[in-house]
């Protein structure tokens, strides 16, 4: 019994030593961990009848027009379950201050440094894929007509990546600062969540859940980093965009029909650069760019001390 008691005391001081002050089981990874799922599931529900309101209304534009705009736009639900979510709860109201001026970070010149990261990217990778002849993107024309949908469809990837981010980056990444003292704590376990949420896509496979959880963390990184909730959601953006409307490639396993480049599967073709069913996220080229991604952020965190807002402060 005596050894039951020092082990549940030390147990004890060894939480007390992650928590912030005043933590409850309300600030647990797995309570948060819980919503975020709850969130993630049950806007499922609402998204299949956006998604049918959307081709619905767009498809005199173009079937693949539609489809890849419903698909895309139907994650507004997301946004609308994590809104009202914080809006009734309110002592989350301070993370919804964080999507909008809450965050230093949140300026049109850290959107574009976001964009400029998350193109340049890919623009590595695929780049690296094509030169080693992995695969062939033949180009189409573009009309006058073709770049207004463009421009919606970039909205409508920008719904997506950022219901993701609100999830992740947003809600949850949060809640971890709340609760846990270190910064490292929010960084290396929010992705996790992220990673599961692409447990069952198409082509899924070992290394690219590892490069799924790889980019979580550079995300979390550049948020921490830059203090911007905007620039995370422009780089995710910019990644998802570039692989699946601009080359025509899988993203996360996932093709649409709609894009600029079209992907010659016929020649396409595994290697360390490409994978032919779940693209360039399921790549080792692709761990070593994360990688040194991870390094860097982590270098210049640590040499500068950076101290990001904390939202929770009153």
């Amino acid at each position: 019994s005596e050894k039951r008691l020092v082990i549940f005391f030390e147990r004890r001081n060894m939480l007390k030593k992650i928590h912030r002050e005043g933590f409850t089981w309300k600030d647990s990874l797995f309570i948060h961990g819980l919503i975020v799922a709850a969130f993630f599931l049950g806007s499922q529900f609402l998204q299949g009848s956006l998604v049918d309101l959307f081709q619905g209304l767009l498809l005199g534009f173009g079937q693949d027009f539609a489809q890849a705009v419903g698909y895309y736009a139907s994650f507004i639900a997301v946004w609308l379950i994590i809104i009202v979510f914080c809006l009734i709860v309110k002592s989350n109201r301070p993370i919804l201050r964080s999507f909008w001026r809450g965050l230093k970070g949140n300026t049109v010149p850290r959107f574009l440094i976001g964009l400029l990261i998350g193109f340049g990217l890919n623009a590595i990778s695929i780049g690296a894929a094509i030169l080693h002849n992995d695969i062939q993107i033949n180009w189409s024309g573009v009309t006058a007509s073709f770049i207004i949908q463009f421009i919606i469809v970039f909205i409508a990837v920008m719904i997506q990546c950022g219901s993701e981010e609100l999830l992740y980056r947003g809600y949850y990444f949060q809640r971890l600062r709340k609760g846990y003292k270190s910064p490292a704590f929010a960084i290396l376990i929010n992705p996790v969540i992220f990673l599961l949420a692409h447990v069952f896509n198409p082509g899924v496979k070992v290394l690219a859940l590892v490069n799924i959880y790889l980019v979580g963390v550079v995300m979390s990184l550049m948020l921490y980093y830059f203090d911007s909730f905007w620039l995370v959601i422009a780089f995710h953006t910019a990644w998802n965009f570039s692989q699946n409307i601009i080359f025509g490639l899988p993203n996360s396993g996932i093709i649409q029909g709609f894009s600029i480049g079209k992907l010659d599967t016929d020649t396409a073709s595994s290697s360390f650069f490409y994978d032919v069913d779940f693209g360039v996220e399921a790549t080792g080229f692709t761990t070593i760019l994360l990688i040194v991604l991870i390094i860097v952020f982590s270098l210049i965190i640590f040499k500068t001390k950076k101290k990001p807002t904390n939202i929770w402060e009153k």
